[in-house]
């Protein structure tokens, strides 16, 4: 079983106060870069600044962002995993997110 300190949970910017310290997967639509921050699109459609790893390049519209909550709005990215150009239903990934934080599925998935 993993520890509290290894989750890194899948949010949206709805969940992303809760985490605030913690690492997250932030799936997203690459709205603006402007190094060394990118703006996305979370999959509730809210909008969050990522701030990027030196010398990043964004190669791709969609992404998961690995990182630090800043704060309710910001990210300090520590990885990415590139999800292509054609990831078009970001409302499925954000069922997905919801279902990963309905308390009647947390503490399995997470404990």
């Amino acid at each position: 079983m993993s520890t509290n300190s290894d989750i890194s949970p899948r949010v949206n910017s709805a969940h992303m106060q809760r985490f605030i310290g913690k690492t997250v997967r932030l799936p997203c639509k690459i709205k603006t870069v402007s190094l060394p921050f990118a703006t996305v699109t979370t999959s509730d459609d809210g909008e969050v600044v990522v701030h990027l790893i030196p010398n990043m390049e964004i190669t791709t519209t969609y992404a998961e962002f690995i990182g630090t909550v800043v704060d309710a709005g910001t990210l300090k990215m520590m990885a990415v995993v590139g999800m292509g150009e054609d990831l078009v239903d970001l409302s499925l990934v954000n069922k997905v997110v919801e279902v990963i934080h309905d308390k009647r599925f947390y503490e399995r998935i997470f404990s």
